[in-house]
């Protein structure tokens, strides 16, 4: 049932159903998985330095979560894996502005200290709700990668 999966296709099915055909949102999760696909790959590119790349695997691990076709409660705990690696970063790195944080530690906390899993899943039946969250953690993941990747010094090496 796409409304209980939280990804991109149980996020578009809970908002479109009413309004759209089937055809119309697989076209679309198919659209906007490719993007996201795209998205993370590009980020990719700054994940020549250790903590760069543990936020890379990290981007690439919700992501994967985001775009897949099938996707349950279970699948989540996939999610822990990017809470290390972003909590080993997070342990080093100097977040000055507010919403850095936010857009880290806030999906983490939504997803796994608080009883919102539960109550979208028992009592909404709606746990494709969760995607914003996943989204909001992958574009937090992604500027991080961008802040950390543009604040690292690449020597210059001079030919000949």
């Amino acid at each position: 049932v796409p409304v209980d999966m939280p990804n991109l296709r149980g996020m578009l099915h809970t908002m479109l159903a009413d309004r759209s055909s089937k055809l119309v949102i697989q076209l679309v999760v198919a659209a906007l998985s490719v993007a996201m696909l795209f998205f993370a790959s590009a980020k990719w590119k700054f994940a020549r330095e250790e903590t760069v790349f543990d936020l890379g695997f990290a981007l690439a691990l919700v992501t994967t979560i985001l775009v897949s076709y099938h996707a349950n409660t279970y699948d989540l705990s996939l999610l822990f894996l990017p809470v290390m690696l972003l909590t080993n970063h997070l342990a080093g790195a100097d977040l000055k502005h507010g919403w850095s944080r936010i857009t880290l530690v806030g999906p983490m906390l939504l997803l796994f200290v608080s009883p919102i899993q539960m109550l979208l899943l028992q009592k909404y039946e709606k746990l494709s709700l969760l995607a914003p969250v996943l989204l909001l953690w992958a574009w937090g993941l992604a500027s991080e990668i961008s802040r950390v990747g543009s604040s690292r010094e690449i020597p210059i090496t001079q030919a000949g």
